[in-house]
């Protein structure tokens, strides 16, 4: 009998212990979650805000390369909270054996897309493009070209990469603000080229996924608002299911 006098009055004292202390505990951890930096970007769920099917984009009306004065592209606003650097603990400063081989020639070389450039003559023109099974695009600040894989002619521009978003509408057509990315699907022989737009600050990540393998056809486009934080060059990567 005493023994189950103890287990109940234990269990009552628990009890009343989580009666009391549980609702502290829940207003803290809100307490801690209003005092989060309001800057913090979180994850973000939603739908395109506009999409549609584009007209091959070798048909469209290739807007002209403008030429226009050096400047600074998108300047990122300084973060509110501090930062110190620190030394990387595992950073690598010497091989586990020596280099003899030297890096194989090159099997093509042609120029890409000269300076000054397209739309846009920022430093930098964040630069990169993408191997496809027949094609290469170049995408910089504010342009592309499409190249023959094989001979490196060019198939299409240097041309503004607002042309890939006529008659679009919204920012993605009028506000386009660069930091291009290209990528190329081998999976599904896709081309996928993306840029962040907005007025004054960019707010809108425009994605267009090509309907076959030539980058010089027609696109399914998208418009994803973003929200007002500034997302500095944002990226993609291809899953089987899912960029």
């Amino acid at each position: 009998m005493k023994l189950a006098r103890f287990i109940i009055a234990l269990a009552a004292t628990l009890a009343l212990i989580a009666v009391l202390v549980l609702p502290k505990i829940i207003e803290a951890k809100k307490s801690a979650a209003n005092s989060a930096p309001q800057g913090r970007s979180e994850v973000i769920t939603g739908t395109s805000v506009h999409n549609d099917k584009s007209e091959p984009l070798r048909d469209m009306k290739q807007l002209p390369i403008m030429r226009k004065p050096e400047r600074e592209a998108n300047e990122n606003p300084k973060i509110s909270h501090s930062h110190r650097d620190v030394s990387d603990p595992v950073v690598q400063n010497a091989t586990t054996a020596p280099v003899t081989a030297n890096m194989p020639g090159t099997t093509l070389n042609f120029d890409g897309i000269p300076f000054p450039g397209v739309a846009c003559n920022c430093a930098p023109p964040d630069t990169n493009g993408e191997v496809g099974a027949t094609q290469y695009v170049q995408i910089v600040n504010e342009g592309y070209q499409v190249f023959d894989k094989t001979s490196g002619a060019s198939l299409l521009g240097p041309s503004g990469i607002a042309t890939l978003w006529s008659s679009f509408g919204g920012v993605c057509q009028n506000n386009g603000s660069g930091d291009p990315v290209v990528l190329y699907d081998q999976l599904a022989d896709r081309w996928v080229i993306s840029q962040f737009a907005g007025v004054s600050v960019p707010t809108d990540e425009c994605i267009a996924v090509s309907t076959s393998g030539d980058a010089t056809g027609s696109y399914f486009r998208y418009d994803y608002h973003l929200g007002s934080n500034f997302f500095d060059y944002p990226h993609l990567g291809a899953w089987p299911d899912a960029y």
